[in-house]
């Protein structure tokens, strides 16, 4: 620019002096500009994947949560009289997925019993009508099979995936949680299960100090059954 308000030419041909000089530097500043800009995509919410998204989120204390399982109600058969089911009694679905009793009880014919499943992901969930076989016979006169009841096996989901991640890595970084407020009460109650799709914190329900939360699923009619939300 000076040069041509002097009314000089400048040769900046390939292989001239100028041209050497400027492609020289060129060669220094073009891989800082680029690993600047992987830089700051390491480091944005919005940009940043994989590895560098997962531990941009454990700096503000989002880590993503494990694959959550599937719970309901089974329509149980007996032959005779009642029979106990002890907690942690397996029966098994056609697809292989397994699901064991919350609690122990005394149960009669066609009675419900809440299973949750032993492995989280979404294949746990199971519509209504499904047939689940038990692995022991231990239990007299329970029949062998058992039937998904009315309100389906739901609640399991897969690990959080990458725009999960970034959707709760986004909403801590517009309304941080700390000291106990409404954000922090919402993150303890998301983080607790994959199943939770979203909390809704009601402050002060009970007097002063006092939260309620409302935890739902992703879909359907949006209700948790009682294993997952305890």
């Amino acid at each position: 620019g000076g040069a041509e308000r002097r009314g000089l030419t400048v040769n900046l041909l390939p292989g001239s002096e100028f041209y050497l000089r400027a492609e020289a530097c060129a060669m220094q500043v073009l891989p800082i500009f680029a690993n600047n800009k992987l830089g700051l995509r390491a480091v944005s919410p919005l940009d940043a994947t994989g590895d560098q998204l997962t531990e941009l989120c454990s700096v503000f204390g989002v880590t993503k949560r494990a694959a959550a399982s599937a719970a309901g109600l089974v329509t149980i058969g007996v032959v005779s009289g009642s029979v106990t089911i002890p907690a942690g009694y397996v029966c098994t679905a056609r697809d292989g997925s397994k699901y064991e009793t919350v609690s122990a009880g005394t149960y009669a014919d066609a009675a419900l019993v809440e299973v949750i499943a032993t492995v989280g992901g979404s294949d746990t969930n199971k519509g209504s009508g499904e047939v689940l076989q038990w692995d022991s016979s231990s239990v007299a006169y329970l029949r062998q099979t058992a039937t998904v009841s009315t309100g389906a096996l739901t609640g399991g989901a897969d690990e959080d995936d990458e725009e999960t991640l970034r959707g709760r890595l986004l909403k801590r970084l517009s309304e941080p949680g700390q000291g106990g407020n409404r954000s922090m009460v919402q993150a303890l109650a998301e983080n607790a299960s994959a199943s939770v799709a979203d909390a809704f914190v009601y402050s002060g329900v009970k007097g002063p100090g006092s939260y309620g939360v409302c935890v739902v699923k992703a879909d359907g009619d949006r209700t948790l059954s009682s294993a997952i939300v305890n």
